[in-house]
């Protein structure tokens, strides 16, 4: 869609220039030169659209390092939460030793007075 819509305004600017063919004088600060209309026109359009690519280069190739950086991030932060599921795991692992080792003790006889008196 981009490109038709980019041929369809290229065409137009160029239908433009060849219906404007007559020669105009430029002045750019101390230089003066003459030159075709046609040539203005296409000139100057040129360079806006080069501009434009150069521009578009320029925050594809900021976007490229933000993408960088953050797939980094990612990285990393994929990487901690690794760890900490390793840790959450080894906790879960202990808790439930202690639950066992709380559930034996539960479950070991109760010494009475007698025998709690004579030790």
């Amino acid at each position: 869609m981009f490109l038709a819509i980019a041929l369809i305004i290229a065409l137009a600017i160029a239908i433009f220039a060849v219906n404007n063919s007559t020669t105009v004088t430029l002045s750019f600060l101390m230089w003066q030169f003459q030159a075709s209309l046609v040539v203005v026109i296409l000139g100057s359009a040129a360079l806006g659209a080069t501009v434009v690519a150069l521009l578009g280069l320029l925050r594809q190739i900021s976007m490229n390092f933000k993408l960088w950086d953050l797939r980094a991030r990612l990285r990393k932060a994929e990487n901690e939460h690794s760890a900490l599921l390793d840790k959450l795991s080894k906790a879960e692992q202990a808790l439930m030793e202690a639950r066992q080792e709380i559930e034996q003790l539960k479950a070991q006889p109760k010494p009475t007075q007698g025998e709690t008196a004579q030790e």
